[in-house]
């Protein structure tokens, strides 16, 4: 089942000055008979490993986290509404002012969805990333520029990675 992905039109932006879309939380991959195999196969490998040495607690984890990823990573993720407007953005009901974000970035990707990434002023915090439509990224681009400055995107690690195994 394809989540739907509406676009930011063009009136909406410059009637009211806000721009709205919805997306799913995150890009959805499809998992194939061989993603399922080799995720039970590194689970094994690491069970067989923490009994060799003898750390049954660790094994017992590997077997609960397991069980949890074979029976979640086929669930689709829930749409969510994004909303700027002003100085403010709002996801669902959920407000962000823009002040006390540093900077923002945007990785454009090929596929309907980009992320959009929100640098907090306070180093010690997490970065804010959320999926927009890769057609409106110009649209949320110009919009931005009045609120923060953009630094140029640089993909984390974890990102590749999880990237890479499609999860």
């Amino acid at each position: 089942m394809e989540k739907e992905i509406t676009n930011i039109t063009e009136n909406e932006t410059r009637k009211t000055n806000k721009i709205l879309w919805q997306a799913p939380e995150h890009e959805f991959f499809t998992k194939g008979p061989i993603w399922y195999f080799t995720s039970v196969l590194i689970a094994a490998l690491l069970i067989f490993i923490s009994l060799w040495q003898g750390n049954f607690l660790f094994a017992v984890f590997i077997v609960i986290a397991e069980l949890v990823l074979f029976f979640t990573a086929d669930n689709e993720s829930p749409n969510f509404s994004f909303r700027l407007e002003k100085n403010n953005l709002f996801i669902n009901e959920k407000f962000y002012s823009l002040g006390q974000f540093k900077t923002f970035s945007i990785l454009e990707r090929e596929g309907d969805l980009s992320d959009l990434e929100f640098q907090k002023s306070n180093n010690l915090s997490f970065s804010l990333k959320i999926p927009v439509k890769s057609s409106d990224i110009e649209k949320v681009r110009s919009f931005l520029h009045n609120y923060l400055d953009e630094v140029e995107h640089n993909e984390s690690l974890i990102e590749a990675i999880s990237r890479f195994i499609g999860f």
